[in-house]
């Protein structure tokens, strides 16, 4: 993310000037006015003397350069009302009116550059500086005009300066050094002048705040077609304003970054809410912090509490300084000439909400800067619990005058980025285009009050009140904005003459009678009803006024509607289907949702008619709509579909999902039994399974409920004859699809064991999602026993998972090709088995299946760590370590049927990792000998030290169809060693063979 902070460092090329001051005292100065803030790095005067000057003449003139002897400033500007320290950073303690000498070498070298990097060292840049050139009184030969017109051609100074404050506020957002590191400290960094261009003679700012205002947004875009609000996502705001001044140009900036900034999801801009107090302090009075396009921060103690310089109305607040000299109790952060500091104020609260700000556009960085703000009101947490003004609203936000919504949670709103649904658009409710007319006299002591009807009902998140007002001080003045929830927050307050007993009396005044108030302690109400704005004169001074006229916007979002189908499944056996419209904002009024309905299912014909709306009461944020099949006892073409998709309103937003679908089955048969249809074929195409058509089945049947002892199954044996005669299915060359409904959880190893007559094919369907896992249970014919077959031939073992826990229909289709018709398979879950081994004389082999949609072999390692648990199915005894020709090893065949006849273990899709110990010598030269349908790999591990001798490739299967791979290895260790053969069957045979012995 990039974070724009105060400037660290600044250079000003300064252009030649001929302001000239001449002293009776045989001294000309030369003035320069130099308006950056920040201290000195480094200073470079250029100077150009004019030509006619001998060397001699020269050496008898000094040459002085002085720094500031005062700050640019007006203290009403820069100083904190609260008399702490000063608002502006970068004019701090000054240490004014250094000087150092130069001495010019003549007017033949031309121009020349003088370097005084030391000799300005820890002051300040703002102000006037001056080259003074002195003369000695009695020389004769000069005098004061002929040096102020004819000696200086012209002059200029580079300086260049680090910023304190602005170092400091870097730091703390995202420091990434060794030794400190900030919120953010993988963020790049960008740094923008700001307020370093007031005129240090007349103190004025830019036009309407437009320094100010290029600093915030760049209108145009550069002619490389980079705009830096596209580059700099966050812009942080240690700084603050005289009360009341007026930057519309500024302010116009603000709302433009907020709006159109970062490709049009918005800049966020962070400011520190001041540091004069909650006795005379607010956010209202500083109109580029109030504006809604602003997150301003409050600073809180080491403990949580309020910090006593911390101005009201924060958004947030953050952990800063106590206002005290314990450097314990500041924050740590970098400071100028790499060194680390202590820091505090509200301008190091703001920087820690920037970096979290940073942190959360990195996890998610399609959040608009509202989505930032929502983030934050909601995942910030009550700080100071027992303070007295925490209240609840009527959007159920905790809020409070002084904290706002509370102290940020940087790892709660992180969390909560990550899966951010936007929020939706923004919107404006207000009681007129124009302001409304009060025409009222403020009198003292007593309040003002009107109202202005809001009829539209959005969620607000900021209310904004433009005031027109004629009253000579400000500062007499309390204004109170109560919502139609009767939730009341302070707008401004009044403010003491002398409040810290200063010595300072001072008018609080916008520059005209309007000035723009917001709040943000509605945040999640309800705009709907009448909102009154109470305005106090509370000082009793005989000073009065006239409230003319106000206007209230409200902004916020409509609320969004989405639906899903909480029910998805329905059935004309009486289970009902069902949708849930939900609303985001207020749920203080009731809200009607309008909607369509479609789908193969006919409204009002095959479930009860909906009417086409639905209303989510008061108080609620969803709603249900019911879907209820009429049962109708046809069989028809499989499920019908109920669609329900949410169409547009005048009082909402659609949401990302608009459409969803409910499924009802037809079936007029017990879920949970076996539901059987019947077609009949031809011994031609009895086999051909994907041209069956089951949507007109010639009969269905309920075969009942099968299940015991954690199995379920399907057991039925019709002999010869046909299973429903009286209804046309025929004795022979019938297929018939039955399905249950079952729950299978994630990661359990499941297995069918099946000897039916003939065929049969095994499918899921989630009934959640509607998916199927795959074609079948595994992979085609490893998920069925699809041919011609006997009862009395040995049972088929298949082993199969799901990819999530829930409910799925279990599918069965079944072909009769002749003679006997019976169906006989079980389905449970696949218990771990294991056999007494003497690996010493016997191989120890474990079986493990393996998921063929995943590829067609297993994981090179999928013995590591002993395998995945879920996958092992038993461990067997193969037999004897010597084979029957004498020589160590093993041979196995057992063809295309259940490895070692046992229908425990699978066919297919099975990998197995065997071993059997022997005795072997260091230095020795054995050879296997080895071939293996479908995959193999060897090693020897030393029992004694656990080293590996990897005689195959580590991880890498090795395939030998046909003729013998011969393979030499010798060990590095005399001992007994663990000899491993891994092997893997994907279908067909499977076979290996393997033998060792010593041939040197």
């Amino acid at each position: 993310m990039v974070m724009l902070t105060r400037s660290p460092n600044l250079t000003a090329h300064l252009p030649p000037v001929s302001r000239i001051i001449v002293y009776p005292d045989s001294k000309v100065r030369f003035n320069l006015p130099v308006t950056l803030t920040g201290q000195v790095t480094d200073v470079t005067l250029n100077l150009q003397l004019a030509s006619g000057w001998a060397k001699n003449q020269l050496e008898d003139l000094s040459f002085k350069l002085y720094s500031p002897s005062d700050q640019a400033k007006d203290p009403l500007d820069w100083v904190s009302y609260a008399g702490l320290w000063w608002r502006y950073p970068g004019w701090h303690d000054f240490a004014g009116g250094k000087s150092t000498p130069i001495q010019p070498k003549g007017s033949t070298r031309g121009s020349e550059s003088f370097s005084m990097e030391d000799g300005f060292d820890g002051i300040y840049a703002g102000g006037t500086w001056q080259l003074e050139v002195g003369f000695a009184p009695y020389n004769t030969s000069y005098n004061t005009g002929d040096i102020a017109n004819n000696l200086i051609e012209s002059w200029s100074l580079e300086v260049g300066t680090a910023n304190p404050h602005g170092t400091a506020v870097t730091g703390v957002a995202a420091a990434g050094g060794n030794l400190l590191s900030g919120v953010a400290p993988e963020s790049q960094l960008a740094a923008l002048r700001l307020i370093g261009t007031v005129d240090p003679a007349t103190y004025a700012y830019g036009a309407q705040g437009s320094t100010i205002a290029d600093a915030l947004f760049q209108a145009k875009t550069a002619p490389e077609g980079v705009n830096r609000n596209n580059e700099i996502d966050i812009f942080n705001n240690s700084w603050g304003p005289e009360y009341m001044r007026e930057f519309p140009l500024a302010i116009a900036a603000l709302k433009s970054g907020f709006e159109k900034g970062r490709n049009g999801l918005g800049n966020i801009y962070i400011f520190s809410s001041g540091n004069d107090g909650a006795e005379i302090g607010h956010i209202n009075y500083n109109n580029l912090t109030n504006s809604r396009g602003a997150i301003a921060v409050g600073a809180i103690t080491r403990d949580g509490k309020f910090a006593r310089y911390s101005t009201q109305a924060p958004f947030v607040v953050a952990y800063s300084d106590n206002a005290t000299s314990d450097p314990d109790y500041g924050i740590f952060t970098t400071a100028i000439n790499q060194r680390i500091t202590d820091f505090g104020g509200t301008s190091a609260a703001a920087p820690f909400v920037a970096g979290v700000s940073a942190l959360m556009l990195d996890v998610n960085p399609n959040l608009t800067a509202r989505d930032v703000q929502h983030i934050l009101a909601k995942t910030a947490y009550k700080n100071d619990p027992t303070h007295p003004d925490w209240h609840i609203n009527g959007g159920g936000y905790h809020v409070n005058p002084q904290y706002g919504f509370g102290a940020v949670d940087p790892v709660a709103a992180v969390n909560a980025a990550m899966n951010w649904t936007p929020v939706g658009e923004e919107v404006m409710a207000t009681g007129g285009k124009q302001l409304k007319n009060v025409l009222s006299n403020i009198k003292d002591n007593q309040f003002v009050t009107d109202t202005i009807p809001i009829a539209e009902d959005i969620t607000v998140e900021r209310a904004e009140v433009i005031v027109d007002i004629n009253h000579p001080d400000w500062k007499d003045l309390t204004f109170i904005l109560k919502s139609p929830y009767g939730n009341e927050s302070t707008l401004m307050h009044s403010i003491p003459n002398d409040p810290y007993g200063i010595g300072k009396t001072y008018t609080v005044n916008p520059g005209s009678n309007s000035w723009t108030f917001t709040s943000t302690e509605h945040w999640g109400e309800s705009s709907l009803g009448a909102w009154t704005l109470e305005v106090h004169d509370e000082k009793g001074n005989q000073v009065e006024g006239d409230w003319n006229a106000w206007r209230l916007n409200l902004y916020g979002t409509e609320p969004t509607v989405n639906v899903t189908a909480t029910q998805p499944d329905a059935s004309e056996n009486g289970i009902q289907g069902e949708f849930t419209i939900t609303r985001t904002g207020s749920t203080k009024n009731p809200l009607t949702v309008s909607y369509a309905v479609d789908g193969t299912a006919t409204n009002g014909a095959d479930y009860e008619q909906l009417t086409g709306s639905a209303v989510i009461p008061a108080g609620q944020s969803s709603v249900k709509v019911a879907v209820m099949p009429i049962f109708d006892n046809l069989i028809d073409n499989g499920d019908e579909t109920v669609e329900l998709t949410l169409t547009d309103g005048n009082d909402y937003n659609l949401g990302r999902h608009l459409t969803d679908t409910v499924i009802v089955a037809n079936s007029t048969m017990p879920s949970e039994n076996w539901n059987a249809k019947f077609i009949n074929r031809t011994a031609g195409d009895i086999f051909e399974r994907s041209t069956y058509d089951f949507s007109e089945p010639v009969a269905t049947r309920d075969l009942g409920y099968q299940s015991s002892n954690g199995k379920f199954g399907l057991k039925v044996d019709w002999g010869s004859n046909s299973p429903a005669p009286e209804l046309g299915v025929q004795a022979d060359n019938f297929a018939m699809q039955t399905w249950t409904r079952r729950e299978f959880e994630a990661g359990k190893l499941y297995k069918i064991v099946t000897k039916s007559d003939d065929g049969v094919w095994f499918g899921l369907r989630n009934i959640q999602t509607r998916e199927w896992v795959g074609d079948s249970v595994v992979v085609g014919e490893d998920g069925a026993d699809w041919k011609e077959r006997n009862m009395a031939d040995a049972p088929r073992t298949i082993f199969f998972k799901v990819p999530i826990t829930g409910k799925y229909d279990f599918y069965v289709d079944y072909a009769e090709k002749d003679a006997q018709a019976a169906v006989d398979f079980t389905v449970e879950e696949a218990g771990y088995f294991a056999q007494d081994v003497d690996p010493f004389s016997q191989w120890h082999s474990t079986f493990y299946w393996w998921d063929r949609k995943r590829g067609s072999q297993p994981a090179g390692d999928f013995f590591a760590n002993g395998g995945d648990p879920s996958n092992a199915i038993g461990t067997v005894n193969l037999g004897s370590d010597t084979r029957s020709d004498g020589k160590k090893g093993i041979v196995v065949d057992w063809g295309d049927g259940a490895a070692l006849g046992d229908v425990r273990l699978p066919d297919n899709n099975f990998a197995i990792r065997s071993f059997t110990e022997e005795n072997l010598e260091a230095g020795r030269q054995y050879q296997m000998r080895v071939r293996a349908d479908d995959g193999f790999q060897l090693m020897a591990k030393n029992k004694a030290t656990n080293a590996v001798r990897y005689i195959t490739p580590q991880n890498q299967w090795q395939r030998t169809f046909g003729e013998y791979q011969v393979i030499d290895f010798t060990v590095t260790t005399d001992g007994t060693y663990e000899i491993y053969f891994d092997t893997y069957e994907e279908r067909g045979d499977a076979s290996f063979d393997l033998s060792w012995e010593a041939v040197s």
